[in-house]
């Protein structure tokens, strides 16, 4: 068993519901038969389970070792599993599964047309045939038709200022992937709270996760936010503050904090709930298994890639500028802290947040564009921002 199929089976419950019943465990070695005995024990004892949390499965499975020995071996095959995982997802576990069974089907036929007894072979040949069945193959649509999705504005929902979102072409759709990165105290924050309480706005559901801030901070922002109200002004009347919040969709967006998080607790949220958009600050924070610090954060970023495709919502992640990025106004892609190329490789569109002391003085931003697949085009303007109620201000 590959560790491609072990990981479609850790990542998506259904997958392992396909491929349990299909596995032969004379095709498993023992350190691969510990660790599917492992899975399966897992969902079996949470019903609920939609995934395995990699690091539980590992205790669990060493824990219960009869023999010692075998630890080393099934921490290395999981290592490998974790690193393999972000390629693997529930729209492409068929193929994940199709190379594993095909492989198995021609070892098995190999030793039979090897051997004296080939009972069975011709069986095998006709279910190796199988496997490349050209249905499950998706057809190419029409130009007609290719032209009328692209261009559709149903369904695109508005990133704001309006200046950025005439940018995006009209907006971003579920399954994009956008990034918001500056400098600490650049108002990285302020900018993505702002995008978020303007999809709140528009009718948008969403969460925002939270292990850079307090939570109750970040909340009370969106109230100033959606409320046009600083904190002294909602403290001195509150019901006021309510009544404009709530017209302008406070209740549509949520905090779930982490601390400091993971892909799969993320994935979990948005499984249940099916937001339309979430917003992840940071996802530099997250804990993932890779190997340097830049793996890790190229590993994070892709993760969010895979939930924003699986799971049809649009994924808003913050992260850091470096210190390439310090007393500049227009940020690029080198700038990103940690990953300059792994991080942006896995946007569709990349949000900089320029900051001198100049601008910080007169309260502005420097908000560029330095990857933009959904309008194609590089883009920057200065912004004036109202800290008290976390406001990107339109220009007038």
């Amino acid at each position: 068993m590959t560790p491609q199929v072990i990981a479609a089976m850790i990542v998506d419950r259904t997958a392992w519901e396909v491929i349990a019943p299909q596995v032969s465990p004379k095709t498993l070695t023992p350190v691969t038969g510990l660790v599917f005995s492992g899975i399966s024990k897992y969902y079996g004892l949470d019903q609920q389970a939609e995934f395995v949390d990699l690091s539980v499965l590992e205790d669990q499975v060493v824990a219960g070792l009869a023999n010692p020995k075998w630890a080393p071996e099934v921490k290395q095959l999981l290592s490998v599993v974790s690193e393999v995982a972000p390629s693997v997802s529930s729209k492409n576990v068929k193929e994940v599964f199709r190379i594993y069974k095909e492989d198995t089907i021609a070892r098995e036929l190999a030793a039979k047309l090897a051997s004296s007894d080939r009972t069975g072979a011709v069986d095998l040949m006709a279910e190796y045939q199988q496997l490349f069945d050209v249905s499950d193959i998706e057809k190419e649509p029409e130009l007609a038709d290719l032209v009328a999705e692209r261009f559709n504005k149903e369904g695109l929902m508005p990133i704001l200022p309006m200046a950025l979102n005439e940018a995006l072409d009209g907006g971003a759709r579920k399954e994009h992937h956008l990034l918001v990165f500056g400098r600490p105290e650049s108002g990285k924050s302020l900018v993505s709270i702002n995008i978020a309480c303007g999809l709140a706005k528009f009718g948008a559901r969403g969460i925002f996760f939270e292990n850079e801030d307090r939570t109750d901070d970040t909340r009370l922002r969106f109230w100033c936010n959606l409320s046009g109200m600083d904190k002294h002004q909602i403290r001195e009347n509150p019901r006021r503050a309510q009544e404009i919040a709530t017209s302008n969709g406070i209740r549509n967006l949520r905090v779930q904090p982490l601390s400091p998080g993971t892909p799969g607790e993320i994935k979990y949220f948005v499984k249940s709930e099916k937001p339309d958009f979430i917003v992840v600050n940071q996802i530099r924070n997250l804990h993932v298994r890779a190997g340097t610090r830049t793996e890790q954060l190229e590993r994070a970023a892709t993760e969010m890639r895979n939930i924003a495709k699986e799971h049809g919502v649009l994924v808003l992640s913050i992260t850091q500028a470096g210190d390439s990025a310090t007393d500049k106004t227009i940020l690029d892609q080198g700038d990103v802290d940690g990953s300059n190329t792994g991080i942006p490789s896995q946007m569709d569109a990349m949000i900089g947040v320029g900051l001198t002391e100049n601008y910080d003085q007169n309260a502005m931003r420097h908000l560029s564009m330095c990857k933009n697949k959904l309008g194609g085009n590089r883009w920057d303007r200065a912004f004036k921002i109202d800290r008290a109620t976390s406001r990107v201000i339109e220009p007038t």
